[in-house]
């Protein structure tokens, strides 16, 4: 029974130890679960600093881009009155030359008409005279004929009648 006993003691004792070692494992154990949860800690807030870091500076960038864009468009907007207002120039002087052209055709065709017509009253005064009906020396179509050579005569008024083009 003594043996017994001993090897009691020795299995309490040891036991004891064994107990003793487990709650150290344990006490080691539940340090390093905890610095492993503080240092996980740490780099999660280490990644959350990063990603609001990242965020702010994409919302920096966000907002320039925003302005760039609110800046190019109102140049834009510029460019196109701009060019409303030069097109408008533009159909006003095209308008312009229109208008100068067609008068200077009126002009054109008056100056013809007046010519015409005083060529058709010289053909009839010159049949007259052929005719012997009248002198040719009192033909007022004739003097003025003579008159139309003149730099001051006729042909020289209408040309400054027809304006310049």
């Amino acid at each position: 029974m003594k043996r017994h006993e001993e090897d009691i003691k020795t299995l309490t004792v040891s036991f004891g130890k064994t107990e003793k070692a487990k709650d150290l494992r344990i006490q080691k154990l539940e340090e390093a679960l905890k610095n492993q949860e503080r240092m996980e800690a740490r780099r999660l807030d280490s990644e959350f600093f990063d990603m609001r870091a990242d965020l702010a500076k994409r919302t920096r960038q966000n907002i320039k881009l925003t302005e760039q864009i609110r800046d190019l468009q109102e140049d834009l907007d510029d460019l196109r009155e701009d060019m409303g207002s030069v097109k408008s120039k533009r159909d006003a002087q095209e308008k312009e030359l229109k208008e100068r052209k067609q008068k200077f055709i009126n002009n054109a065709q008056r100056v013809i008409k007046s010519q015409q017509d005083h060529n058709d009253a010289l053909v009839a005064e010159l049949l007259r005279i052929a005719d012997g009906d009248i002198d040719a020396t009192d033909s007022q179509v004739v003097r003025q004929e003579r008159r139309k050579w003149n730099p001051s005569g006729r042909l020289f008024s209408a040309e400054r009648f027809l304006g310049e083009f």
